[in-house]
């Protein structure tokens, strides 16, 4: 394969998006629970995960490659970068809010960290071999860990541990992955808890789901910002 030169944010976008487009085929799913039931089948969220950048490394090494060299679709990488490095366009995508900070690439990146992360509920919930990861997948198990390198400041069983300005921008991002009611909630139980009274059951109920939804995004966008695994 060929080197792959460092993305400009105009090439980042197009393989983002292309990898987005893609990840709603068919193809792409059947490929998915393919990777993801093969034998050993995943036993963490991490194994899981690993099974999707792996099919996402292939789309762009065999179908985006070819399409570009078929002209199906236009591309601004050189054409010194095909066949693409499915695994180096990916440790790239990781690095994109990074190396292009600001909030166009955080929208995009969240996006892409969303269906990420919805594609690994659906495959818990719908696949019997992976049926074991829905407790993990839904903050079970008590665990702590990093985010990019730097403590995680969210519950996950554990004690809230250090801020760090990238945990802190993780957060933000995780918030505003929310829908419009999630963040209406969010603040109406903040406001009642700075006013020194508990919130109402079902606020608390909300504020559950919540509070599940934001530690399953922040876990996936950990991928985004861990340095590439060395192989």
């Amino acid at each position: 394969m060929a080197t792959l030169p460092k993305l400009s944010k105009e090439q980042m976008y197009e393989v983002v998006n292309a990898l987005l487009k893609h990840m709603n085929t068919a193809e792409y799913v059947t490929a998915l629970k393919a990777s993801a039931t093969s034998e050993p089948v995943p036993k963490s969220e991490d194994e899981l995960i690993d099974r999707i950048e792996t099919v996402q490394a292939a789309y762009f090494t065999t179908t985006y490659s070819e399409e570009v060299s078929k002209n199906t679709i236009a591309t601004k990488l050189p054409a010194t970068a095909f066949p693409l490095d499915g695994a180096a366009v990916l440790s790239q995508i990781r690095l994109a809010v990074k190396t292009f900070p600001d909030n166009e690439t955080e929208v995009l990146i969240t996006k892409l960290a969303t269906m990420v992360e919805n594609q690994l509920m659906m495959l818990a919930a719908t696949v019997p071999q992976l049926s074991h990861l829905q407790q993990q997948l839904n903050g079970g198990g008590g665990h702590g860990h990093s985010h990019g390198g730097q403590p995680c400041n969210h519950q996950h069983g554990a004690p809230p541990i250090l801020n760090s300005p990238q945990s802190e921008a993780m957060m933000k991002m995780a918030v505003q992955s929310l829908s419009p009611a999630q963040r209406e909630t969010l603040d109406r139980v903040e406001k009642t808890m700075k006013g020194g009274s508990p919130p109402k059951p079902e606020d608390m109920r909300e504020m559950f789901m919540i509070q599940q939804q934001i530690m399953a995004f922040m876990r996936t966008m950990e991928k985004f910002s861990a340095p590439p695994k060395k192989k």
